[in-house]
């Protein structure tokens, strides 16, 4: 067959988004100048599987008169970013990392566990199709002499009658 007048084309398709259906039609124009054209199946092109860079100048500081850690950083330029997923490890290196926030506004604040003495920080950025960065670490040093305030519930006191009736149960009344 004549190379221009060939039943074998490719078209190279450059600049498609990631997991989007792209309908296409063809149109054929036959010698004597008629067009037929046809309808394709169309295609959907593959999920992004390429994780965003890491956050930049990822760093902590600890507040002494808010008794916080404020977390921050630059945000990766990537044009798919969902969020920066900021996690803690625990202190004693055993367990799950605690979730702190998810958030694209380069800045976040956490409340240390009372005796903390060195906190550890993850930020990892995630886009939209789930892919995620391999993580920044930042780490963070109370200083010694710091009150970290303690979040446990506050214990409501007995009511009267609640003590009586302990003590006499006690005595054998």
């Amino acid at each position: 067959p004549d190379a221009i007048l060939g039943r074998n084309h490719v078209v190279t398709l450059t600049g498609l988004t990631p997991a989007t259906f792209y309908p296409f039609q063809v149109v054929a124009t036959t010698p004597t100048g008629e067009q037929v054209i046809a309808d394709g199946p169309g295609f959907l092109t593959a999920n992004d599987t390429t994780p965003p860079s890491n956050v930049l100048n990822f760093r902590g500081t600890y507040s002494t008169t808010l008794g916080i850690v404020e977390l921050r950083w630059t945000n990766p330029p990537d044009t798919d970013l969902k969020n920066v997923i900021i996690t803690r490890y625990p202190n004693d290196a055993a367990g799950d990392e605690l979730f702190i926030c998810a958030t694209l506004e380069e800045r976040c604040t956490d409340t240390p566990p009372a005796g903390a003495e060195t906190l550890v920080y993850r930020a990892v950025a995630q886009d939209i199709f789930g892919n995620r960065s391999s993580g920044s670490i930042a780490s963070v040093i109370i200083p010694a002499g710091s009150v970290v305030l303690e979040t446990e519930p506050e214990i409501e006191p007995e009511s009267e009658s609640e003590s009586e009736l302990d003590s006499d149960s006690d005595s054998g009344t």
